[in-house]
């Protein structure tokens, strides 16, 4: 693309280079300066820079002197633009990205930096915007899980910076299970034994226990039954004898009738 007010010859592709700079009448050729256009590039042992175009401003160079002596530099000539209407340039000509870093390298050069320092000031805000509304979705997701009893555990997941809400999930339910068992253990252990209950003691039909010695039954009996004592005259020996003999099988009791027993 033809820049205003200076004819441009191109020596090297400016593709082949990282940077630009410009030294102003740097050479010079019959007396008339001429700017020239570096290019670097990082090499082996550092970084090196050598001509990449050359610039013939048109207040001293004609187009024809300018372009016989790119010839001779074997570069590609482009004539400065051609004016109109007086002499003022045509400033509709479309400006590409190539013309603009090789026609003004220093600039180009910062409106990158700048560029680039911006892509990553706004990289790092919204990666804190996203961390910030991951890690809050997160602990909410934490918190949902939690069952009465198991506080101190959710704290403790909400913060660990890791735990998800269905990883929490799952710690609680565990937790829970081993609480409800402690406490059924508990339960058990504080449980108060049963009482065992005596036996209680054989009796007859009038609540004497045969088990117990003659006398002491005859004595319970005696002292129970006032027909026993009206039938033994309310002697005690008497009955107690009867009683001896009854048990040893020397007594038969008659029923009525005459019937033996």
């Amino acid at each position: 693309m033809p820049y205003e007010n200076e004819h441009s010859c191109r020596l090297e592709d400016p593709d082949k280079y990282d940077r630009f700079t410009r030294g102003e009448c740097d050479q010079k050729h019959d007396n008339k300066c001429i700017d020239v256009i570096y290019g670097w590039a990082k090499k082996e042992g550092g970084e090196k820079s050598e001509s990449q175009a050359l610039r013939y401003s048109i207040k001293v160079w004609t187009e024809g002197d300018a372009k016989n002596h790119c010839k001779t530099r074997g570069g590609t000539f482009e004539a400065a633009k051609k004016s109109d209407k007086g002499g003022k340039s045509e400033m509709k000509d479309e400006v590409t990205v190539e013309s603009f870093k090789v026609a003004y390298p220093d600039i180009f050069q910062s409106i990158v930096a700048e560029a680039y320092d911006k892509g990553v000031a706004d990289g790092k805000d919204q990666g804190k915007k996203e961390g910030v509304e991951s890690e809050r979705a997160r602990i909410q997701g934490v918190e949902t899980q939690l069952i009465p009893g198991h506080e101190k555990l959710i704290a403790g997941l909400k913060y660990d910076g890791k735990t998800t809400g269905p990883e929490a999930a799952v710690k609680i339910l565990e937790a829970e299970k081993n609480l409800r068992s402690g406490i059924v253990s508990n339960l058990a252990a504080d449980a108060v034994k049963p009482i065992a209950q005596p036996t209680p003691p054989v009796v007859d039909g009038e609540g004497v226990d045969p088990n117990l010695p003659v006398e002491e039954r005859a004595k319970q009996r005696w002292d129970k039954n006032p027909k026993i004592r009206e039938e033994f005259n309310n002697s005690f020996n008497s009955y107690l004898a009867f009683l001896k003999h009854e048990e040893a099988g020397h007594v038969r009791i008659l029923k009525k009738g005459g019937n033996k027993e």
